[in-house]
């Protein structure tokens, strides 16, 4: 029962943001902004939030782990962000 109920919620969740976010960026814009932290067992992770004008909404988190954040691997983990946006338009 856990399983389907958590999939009913991200569903949910998914749609929502699809329809009150994302979907709406081709009228309002966006910010696309990222921050960059370590867990407990210091594995480096790098958030994305996307921001409009209803609201901040997160969009993925990645683990960063076995990559120098080089200037070329932090731009196309941002560049592979807004990719996901725009495919959602």
């Amino acid at each position: 029962m856990s399983s389907n109920l958590l999939s009913k919620i991200k569903t949910d969740l998914e749609k929502e943001v699809d329809t009150t976010v994302l979907s709406t960026l081709s009228q309002t814009g966006c910010v696309l902004t990222t921050d960059g932290w370590s867990d407990i067992t210091n594995t480096p992770i790098s958030n994305y939030v996307v921001v409009t004008p209803k609201k901040p909404t997160f969009l993925k988190s990645v683990d960063c782990s076995g990559h120098a954040k080089t200037g070329e691997y932090l731009a196309n983990q941002l560049k592979g962000a807004v990719d996901e946006t725009h495919c959602r338009l």
